[in-house]
């Protein structure tokens, strides 16, 4: 018999840790046992210590997730401290709602650096870890609107999330076989720092509310947990019946 998580012991890696759905999961996964290095642009000491309130583990490190040098710094503090690495969440990223007609260069570079080659860097530095481990977790954040070509979001938000979904795929592919099972999240609008000031009308979904960067973090925990060792290269959507695939 399965137990719920089986992830007590294990060390974890995630990003855009200082707010919001990475926030929470960090405090998910510490409440299950895991060790946990939370990785931000910004100091992460209140999420850390909040950890440590409830008996957990928590370590933080700065870094800039489209930097190769940064996120293997991050990596490192990881696999030297606890040693070896056994799961990574890579929750960060940004969000613009620019359609194609006004979308300059830089925004387009940005949205992509982060959420794109952002997922690029963090798979590549955390795999060869993740396979050390035998039973590695890679777990990357796309989106409902790489699902429905937006919802209240740009071209170039759509367009690496995609990618985000693309990226997974071949990963789960090419690193099954090591053991390592790599599945995205495409969460529909969540109440966190991301979504303030935008307009929704959650009235009008099938569960008539905006998400919860808990219910968030629930589906991270599931799908780095024993119970879906054979769920890979699959896009779990969370948005409150939303999108229905």
């Amino acid at each position: 018999m399965l137990s719920a998580t089986g992830i007590a012991g294990r060390s974890a890696l995630v990003t855009g840790a200082a707010s919001g759905i990475s926030r929470a999961t960090v405090l998910a996964l510490a409440r299950d046992g895991v060790r946990v290095v939370a990785v931000d642009r910004q100091p992460v000491d209140e999420v850390c210590a909040a950890v440590a309130a409830r008996g957990g583990t928590a370590v933080g490190a700065v870094a800039d997730v489209a930097d190769d040098a940064s996120v293997a710094a991050a990596v490192d503090r990881a696999v030297t401290g606890f040693g070896g690495l056994d799961i990574a969440v890579h929750c960060a990223g940004v969000v613009s709602e620019t359609a194609i007609a006004d979308l300059e260069r830089p925004e387009w570079g940005r949205q992509l650096d982060v959420n794109l080659t952002g997922s690029y860097v963090v798979s590549r530095t955390v795999l060869p870890h993740l396979v050390t481990a035998g039973a590695g977790r890679l777990v990357l954040f796309s989106s409902i609107a790489a699902r429905v070509g937006g919802v209240n979001s740009g071209a170039a938000y759509v367009a690496s999330k995609g990618g985000v979904g693309a990226l997974g795929k071949w990963l789960a592919r090419r690193y099954g076989g090591d053991g390592v099972t790599v599945n995205m999240i495409a969460p529909g609008p969540v109440d966190s720092p991301m979504t303030h000031g935008r307009d929704y009308a959650p009235e009008g979904y099938p569960v008539p509310r905006m998400g919860t960067p808990d219910e968030l973090a629930a589906a991270v925990v599931f799908l780095v947990s024993d119970a879906a060792a054979w769920i890979t290269g699959h896009t779990l959507d969370v948005n409150g019946g939303i999108f229905m695939n």
